[in-house]
């Protein structure tokens, strides 16, 4: 299942180089609508790869530890 999601990662990091390819493509164009919905769907992208390898997220002020909660919650389990 590993072998799967990481297939799926490595297609969606390349839709990503792809989209933002064409975003630039489009913005030399003067097409800016669709460079900014290519752009916008880039950072998505890229966002659904580098999510789930994240340990901690910060933004606005908020501080998520994501992979530790759930080895520790594993832990926790086992442990029971």
């Amino acid at each position: 299942m590993d072998r799967i999601r990481d297939i799926l990662l490595y297609v969606v990091a390349a839709f990503a180089m792809l989209s933002f390819a064409c975003a630039v493509y489009q913005a030399m164009n003067e097409q800016h609508g669709s460079a900014g919905i290519l752009g916008a769907l880039a950072v998505a992208c890229t966002f659904l790869v580098f999510f789930p390898r994240l340990e901690v997220f910060k933004a606005f002020g908020v501080e998520a530890r994501l992979s530790q909660t759930l080895d520790r919650a594993q832990e926790i389990r086992e442990d029971l």
